[in-house]
């Protein structure tokens, strides 16, 4: 990418000093052009009186025509520069872009193969184990647990495939119903403390409702959710969910490192993982914040990042659609 840069630069150092070359060339010509001009019209009739006013006036006009062609050759030749520089420009944007894209994608494969790869590893010891060994009760309950929870584990990265398939195809349909997201966000909660074995701590007003599509809320729950515990480091998560005015807001804090403020809207682009290397070791796909925006964005609702205090991020979602009291 550095050699990249390096040949771009001086190719538009190139182009400046190329066209700066044939601007000085032009001019030159141009300039000789009009002395010979001038020299034609003192030898002429119209010059027979010296200072008469005709001669004055063929010289003048000559010295118009001159300004008038080096006018018009360096803004035309400034115009085709710029335009050549812009599209340049934009070439290499649009390069660098698609090299982001790919090297996106490419670190997204080896994601999904590596999370493909453990869960199925983790279960086919699991069963040898159970195929091979005597075990008690109580261990065939373990090992048939922990294969529940690989099983869980992939059908959760198939479920976030097929949810970025169907928002690329725009097939991806909502179903709007009266919710109380007061009780669905406390039984979201409760699921996945069960499922994750950690202890989440919540601020959840009561009675609060809205109209909305229950699968997208759950799934934009759950993704902040695994995020938070995931990004967390071991670390209190929060769940505060109350009503403002008219507003519904949605917090999911963490006390984790946090997210640098030059990557707080990158994060929700398809495929895009934290730089920071403490958070290399945490397994995902890149998609989860993506489909949460997405799919957000289909209910008219808003989602933002703020740093936490003293470390950490708070995850703010604004749900719009609060259900009128009476109806």
């Amino acid at each position: 990418m550095r050699r990249f840069n390096i040949y771009f630069i001086a190719l538009i150092v190139y182009l400046v000093a190329f066209a700066t070359w044939w601007t000085i060339l032009l001019n030159q010509q141009i300039t000789e052009a009009a002395k010979l001009r001038n020299s034609d019209i003192l030898e002429s009739k119209v010059c027979d009186v010296k200072d008469s006013p005709e001669c004055v006036r063929a010289i003048q006009n000559n010295a118009d025509n001159l300004q008038r062609e080096q006018t018009m050759i360096a803004t035309e030749g400034f115009v085709f520069l710029s335009l050549l520089i812009a599209g340049l420009v934009m070439v290499r944007n649009t390069y660098m872009k698609e090299r982001k894209l790919n090297l996106q994608q490419k670190n997204f494969i080896l994601s999904v193969s590596h999370e493909l790869k453990t869960p199925l590893a983790a279960m086919r010891l699991s069963t040898e184990t159970l195929n091979k060994r005597e075990l008690t009760k109580e261990q065939t309950e373990r090992v048939l647990s922990a294969n529940m929870e690989e099983i869980d584990r992939l059908t959760g990265l198939l479920d976030k495939v097929f949810v970025t398939t169907k928002l690329d195809q725009e097939s991806y349909t909502l179903d709007f119903a009266s919710i109380d997201l007061s009780n669905l966000i406390n039984n979201l909660v409760s699921r996945f403390q069960e499922i994750k074995q950690v202890k989440l701590l919540m601020d959840i007003e009561e009675d609060i409702r809205v109209v909305s599509d229950p699968q997208v809320l759950e799934i934009v729950v759950m993704n902040l959710l695994d995020n938070a515990v995931k990004y967390g480091m071991g670390k209190d998560v929060t769940v505060h969910l109350h009503q403002l005015d008219n507003k519904v807001i949605l917090k999911v804090i963490d006390e984790g490192l946090g997210i640098p403020d030059a990557e707080k809207k990158e994060v929700f682009q398809r495929f895009y993982r934290l730089e920071n290397e403490e958070y290399k070791g945490v397994e995902g796909t890149g998609l989860g914040l993506f489909i949460v925006k997405e799919l957000l964005t289909k209910i008219d609702s808003n989602i933002s990042i703020a740093n936490n205090s003293p470390s950490g991020s708070v995850v703010t979602v604004e749900v719009k659609h609060l259900e009128e009291r009476g109806k």
